[in-house]
């Protein structure tokens, strides 16, 4: 069972790493994101999260804004005002970025390093599969029997008999 959810875990991964990709090359030239502005309309707070030029936004503004209340999805070219905010940042280092004014504040994580984190499990994957199929394994047990290629030294199953063949 924990292989079987290791492979759904893999695989999970291996779509958010294609997702993070395809938005990844799209942030060069549109902006996807969500915004969540108070929903009472007094323009209290937002929070937003966008994908522009290589890299994942997070904003959050204070009083006073002027953004539509409640769940909105922000698609197309920025307005020259939100991109003088984010191209502004405090500090900046390998692509990760903040920054922030008053009541606003962002930050910025780049693809790079989100898929390098989502790449983790999928390599681990890959790694266990390569592993795997490096030499004879008893059919019964999986144990490694290049060092006894006729008999598993654990179970005593006959690797004639289980069907066991080298792998290249």
């Amino acid at each position: 069972m924990p292989r079987r959810l290791f492979t759904v875990a893999a695989t999970a991964s291996l779509l958010l790493c294609a997702t993070l990709a395809a938005l990844w090359v799209r942030s060069a030239n549109q902006m996807d994101g969500v915004i969540w502005a108070d929903p009472s309309g007094a323009g209290r707070w937002s929070h937003c999260l966008h994908t522009r030029h290589g890299a994942i936004h997070y904003l959050y503004t204070g009083p006073p804004q002027s953004t539509v209340p409640g769940f909105r999805v922000l698609r197309g070219p920025q307005s020259p005002k939100f991109v003088a905010m984010v191209d502004r940042p405090k500090w900046r280092a390998l692509g990760f970025a903040g920054g922030g004014a008053g009541t606003f504040w962002f930050v910025s994580v780049p693809f790079w390093f989100l898929l390098t984190v989502a790449a983790v499990t999928p390599g681990l994957w890959l790694l266990r599969r390569v592993r795997r199929k490096r030499g004879v394994r008893c059919a019964n047990c999986g144990y490694d029997l290049r060092a006894t290629p006729e008999r598993c030294p654990e179970c005593g199953t006959v690797a004639a008999e289980a069907g066991d063949a080298p792998v290249t």
